[in-house]
């Protein structure tokens, strides 16, 4: 009988791992967030997202332990730049990329308390998506020269962004 339990036991476990490998076809790879001073009541986080998938998902919103956090894009009319919420989320195609840069798509953390984010912290997150469901991210602090170039390496996928 003892037997017969472990092998049942074994079972249970390898069930539910089974289960997830592959099912949200997400990945989220560089997430960072820019230094801000210490009265800041507002911070932008970026990241890259790869929908490895073969259908197409849609980032609803993050959800993170401050007032509010939004999605935001920059749009450029007359040469003055506005942050646009994108209340919708973001669209992202199977085998596409969406890289969230500075002066583009980004995160916006509102309502920091008056403490600001500091270089070295972890901003824990989650990611929530149409299909994947909900996708733990965590976001490091760095300081503002180091987001100034994170456009430049992003690898070479589509992105698509829609409403």
């Amino acid at each position: 009988m003892r037997s017969f339990m472990g092998v049942i036991a074994a079972a249970l476990v390898f069930v539910p791992l089974a289960g997830m490998a592959g099912q949200s076809g997400i990945t989220i790879n560089r997430a960072l967030a820019g230094e801000t001073h210490k009265g800041a009541r507002a911070a932008a986080g970026y990241m890259m997202i790869t929908n490895t998938g073969d259908q197409a998902d849609r980032l609803l919103r993050i959800e993170a332990d401050f007032d509010r956090v939004m999605l935001h894009t920059t749009e450029m009319t007359d040469s003055v730049a506005t942050m646009v919420h994108l209340p919708d989320g973001v669209a992202i195609a199977p085998g596409a990329s969406l890289m969230m840069v500075p002066g583009g798509m980004h995160v916006m953390f509102m309502g920091l308390g008056g403490d600001g984010f500091r270089a070295g912290a972890d901003i824990p997150a989650v990611a929530v998506f149409e299909r994947a469901g909900r996708v733990a991210v965590t976001f490091q602090v760095v300081p503002l020269t180091a987001l100034g170039n994170i456009g430049q390496r992003q690898e070479s996928h589509d992105s698509h962004t829609g409403n």
